[in-house]
């Protein structure tokens, strides 16, 4: 069967071309491919037809086999190791504005500080 599909496209091939007196060879080219494209698209759907029936005959069921695994309750751990070292993008250095000696200061290490406006 698969030879009879082979000759008649090969002949419908060789009947297409023959017909149509002078054409270009871009013309016939595109003709020809054409005819191809048809015969692929026929063949395709023949296989795909074939393979059903195959299918329906052995009770094959298309899929994919997968792998089933029971959920448990735990704890959910996962650790990241870091090694740097931070550097300050500014430095700032306080003076006083009238000369002397500090006292006593104001404020504690990491304390945010508002602007003060005079």
């Amino acid at each position: 069967m698969k030879r009879n599909i082979i000759l008649f496209s090969v002949l419908a091939t060789l009947a297409i071309s023959a017909c149509g007196g002078k054409k270009t060879a871009e013309d016939n080219k595109q003709a020809k491919l054409d005819a191809l494209k048809k015969e692929i698209a026929k063949l395709q759907s023949e296989a795909s037809a074939l393979e059903k029936e195959i299918d329906q005959k052995s009770g094959k069921i298309n899929g994919k086999a997968v792998e089933i695994t029971e959920i448990k309750k735990g704890v959910f751990q996962s650790y990241i190791m870091i090694e740097g070292s931070a550097d300050a993008n500014e430095s700032t250095i306080a003076t006083p504005k009238v000369p002397g000696t500090i006292v006593r200061v104001l404020f504690n290490r990491a304390q945010v500080l508002r602007p003060v406006k005079y």
